[in-house]
């Protein structure tokens, strides 16, 4: 069975960070989109089988297509992780 994904916004700070952890703690895999490269890398690394960060900007409408097309329910995303 594959684990169920949530997309959250600017979980690199603050509450959206809090929703990231409480997120993987229940078994989601998060995807996470926020602007702050440092830790964006750091959460990547952090959590590496459960987490995906995509650095950018939300209302950038091109970064948020190739992130969807990036992710990790796209099957060729995932041979290639």
């Amino acid at each position: 069975m594959e684990k169920e994904i949530i997309i959250i916004t600017g979980g690199a700070n603050g509450l959206g960070l809090e929703l990231v952890k409480q997120s993987i703690e229940k078994g989601l895999f998060v995807c996470n989109i926020d602007r702050d490269c440092e830790k964006v890398d750091n959460l990547n690394n952090t959590y590496k089988d459960n987490y995906r960060g995509f650095i950018g900007d939300i209302s950038d409408e091109e970064f948020v297509k190739n992130s969807i097309k990036d992710a990790p329910w796209v099957p060729s995303a995932r041979a290639a992780a």
